[in-house]
Formats: structure tokens, sequence, C-alpha cells
């Protein structure tokens, strides 16, 4: 199954949600799947000095990482998952799965089968 991950995590930081989305990628793709993760390029959100996000976590490379543009503007976090949404239905991913709210409802809206994470009940 082809399993596009969308996430609002800076790939590499030493944030907890980008941990957690580098396992859970690691995770999915160990059991199978081709798994892509779409993150926001933000390069003052990143961790300096790590030219390799698999290694500075410590988690096989058995996934992809694509980073999208994250624009500085009002809405940016909506414009970033419309943005998201749009690339996984052009790419035909199977399962669209994420803690990102709003690409997810996106994804959802775009007709695709999405598994959203929430890590708070408020999401």
């Amino acid at each position: 199954m082809r399993i596009a991950y969308l996430s609002s995590a800076w790939i590499p930081s030493r944030t907890a949600n980008s941990i957690h989305v580098m396992k859970m990628c690691q995770a999915l793709a160990s059991a199978g799947h081709e798994v892509v993760l779409f993150a926001p390029d933000k390069a003052d959100g990143r961790e300096s000095g790590t030219d390799d996000p698999f290694a500075y976590y410590g988690v096989a490379s058995n996934f992809t990482i694509e980073h999208l543009p994250w624009v500085r503007m009002s809405g940016r976090g909506y414009w970033y998952g419309w943005q998201a949404a749009r690339r996984v239905r052009k790419s035909g991913f199977d399962l669209t799965y994420g803690s990102n709210l709003a690409a997810c409802s996106f994804a959802s809206q775009m007709g695709m089968p999405v598994i959203y994470e929430a890590h708070s009940p408020g999401g």
C-alpha cells in the first residue's frame, strides 16, 4: 500500500512530534508499505548541521521525505494543508495518514481515504 504521511513537523528538529512522525513512518515502511512523509520546508525551523535526517533520528531510511513550501503569509497552515492534500491526490496514494488536521481535512474533502491521528481530545 502507498501511504502518504502528512505532518506539520519540521524535519529534522528536536521536537517530540518530529521524532514521533519519523518513528511512525519507519514502522509503516517496515510493515511493507511504501511511505512518503510530507513535511513543511521551513529552513529556520530545522536543526542545523544535519545532512541526514534518518541518521539524526536513528531510523531506517526505508521511506521518503518530501518537503513542501511553507510560505510566509497569514493562514499558511491552511495553505500548506491544501497544497499537501493536492500533492497527495495527484500522486495517487492509497491512504493518507497524519496528524496535520488541515491537510487531513482537505484530503478527506478531496475524496481520499484518511486516518487522522489526534494527540488530544480537541485535535
